[in-house]
């Protein structure tokens, strides 16, 4: 057995993160569902995620994520979003939050427009005693009983619980569509991923103004929109707006020469 301390740091490291996952399994995985429900519930509103600092970075790699899997995303900093970004929330059907306090006036801020506008709102928050909390439609639990580096402070555990929980929400909205690893390849046609995938070229790709992809299919395991959601939702499925059609994308005119 080695006796470098800092090989027993990672382990102690990989240990932290590993219980901090396994305590929120049984914990927040109906949280989960929720947001999935809410989600699909909205579509075919696109999806926003937020965060500011490290969780922003989480948010980031969340949105791109759902992106490729189906869900429409797009991540703003949530300090920028009231330098004008909010002209793109407005249209959203759902806002999820990442933030380890759940604190700032920014936040405060971006819950009160959202309830205001009934887009619904879901936040990953590791603080269950945030008052932001009591605004959400659907509130994840990412809480952690400590970070991984020797002091405890640094964003480590916090982080890493909040993407294995983004993760979770990506992957349950995934086996509700039935998104399959051919469905992956059409949006990462390029790299080892793609290469991996069968894909079809793009030329054989179906025309996004006729395609049936913007219906909504049967979703195996998520059950009626009326049904009761885990404690953690304040609202059953929110307030649920008429969703837009799908409509017709812009195309260029075609070329003269």
């Amino acid at each position: 057995m080695s006796s470098d301390p800092l090989i027993a740091r990672a382990k102690a490291v990989l240990d932290t993160e590993r219980a901090a996952i396994e305590a929120a399994i049984d914990r927040s995985a109906e949280q989960v569902v929720a947001a999935a429900r809410l989600i699909l519930e909205r579509e075919p509103a696109d999806v926003i995620l937020t965060g500011v600092g490290k969780s922003g970075h989480i948010a980031h790699k969340l949105a791109a994520t759902l992106s490729s899997v189906g869900t429409r995303s797009h991540f703003y900093w949530t300090s920028e979003m009231f330098h004008g970004d909010l002209g793109s929330v407005d249209r959203a059907g759902a806002v999820v939050l990442i933030s380890k306090s759940g604190s700032g006036s920014d936040l405060a801020q971006l819950a009160d427009f959202a309830n205001r506008r009934g887009i619904a709102l879901i936040g990953i928050i590791g603080d269950r005693h945030s008052p932001l909390v009591s605004k959400l439609d659907v509130f994840i639990d990412a809480s952690v009983h400590q970070e991984a580096d020797p002091e405890g402070f640094v964003p480590t555990t916090s982080t890493t619980l909040a993407l294995a929980l983004g993760d979770a929400l990506a992957v349950c909205l995934m086996e509700a569509r039935g998104f399959t690893s051919a469905d992956f390849a059409q949006f990462h046609p390029n790299g080892a991923l793609g290469a991996d995938s069968t894909a079809p070229s793009p030329k054989s790709w179906p025309d996004p103004t006729t395609s049936r992809s913007c219906a909504r299919p049967e979703r195996a395991g998520f059950g009626d929109r009326n049904e009761q959601t885990p404690h953690g939702s304040r609202r059953c499925l929110g307030r649920l707006r008429s969703p837009r059609g799908c409509g017709q994308r812009w195309r260029p005119p075609a070329s003269s020469h």
